[in-house]
């Protein structure tokens, strides 16, 4: 006697733990454009907060602002972001939905004011990893950054940023600084000041020197120092 069409599929018997388990391991445009679509119970469990702990986006387009409010809204209990985008998005706004966020991985070609560090620092104040790495730096900012390479960490202007991370992201073990970002003597020493649980610190494209006695207090105070 053939079945009838009313019995329910038999993936969708299995425990909620084991079904979120089984969903993670699709890409996330998987699950948000497939899986959630296939059935009433997918779509409930992709629901579950408990689904999105760990995402990597890499957004396109016109639609990346929406795209990201999107999850983030749903997506209370994330704890590592990493992003990769080709526009100027709204990042730090966004990140105020993420207070439990505990890794942030930007790869991005906006530039971060210091108001933004700050922002995040304030909205994720359990982050415990940050990368960095601006993909574009205009002509004139890569000749003035170029022009003063010898005198950059010396020159307080640019260590704004790096300040307002050592004011608010005291719980940071692992940062990651690159795409000439010029932070500073003074903002290097107010990271070793302030991030005193720093573990890792790589400062990549960062052109200028380093007098000896910071230097030697980098490698004393950090257990992976990297230039």
């Amino acid at each position: 006697m053939a079945a009838s069409s009313s019995t329910a599929a038999p993936w969708t018997e299995l425990p909620d733990d084991l079904t979120v388990n089984i969903l993670q391991r699709l890409d996330i445009a998987d699950i948000v454009m497939g899986a959630q679509l296939v059935c009433s119970t997918w779509w409930r469990v992709c629901k579950n907060p408990a689904m999105w702990r760990m995402i990597e986006l890499k957004l396109d387009g016109f639609e990346v602002d929406n795209f990201l409010n999107y999850i983030v809204q749903r997506s209370s209990q994330l704890l590592r972001l990493t992003l990769k985008t080709n526009y100027t998005i709204m990042t730090a706004e966004a990140l105020k939905k993420l207070p439990q966020l505990e890794e942030l991985h930007l790869i991005t070609t906006h530039r971060l004011s210091p108001e933004d560090f700050e922002t995040i620092g304030f909205a994720c104040p359990l982050l415990k990893s940050l990368t960095y790495t601006n993909r574009w730096v205009s002509n004139d900012e890569y000749s003035l950054i170029r022009t003063r390479s010898s005198r950059c960490y010396q020159d307080i202007g640019f260590s704004q940023q790096a300040v307002a991370i050592a004011n608010t992201m005291p719980n940071l073990r692992h940062l990651r600084l690159s795409g000439y970002f010029c932070l500073g003597n003074k903002g290097l020493e107010a990271i070793l000041d302030g991030c005193t649980h720093l573990q890792l610190l790589h400062l990549g494209e960062c052109p200028g020197f380093l007098p000896s006695a910071l230097y030697k207090r980098c490698y004393e105070q950090i257990k992976e120092f990297s230039l």
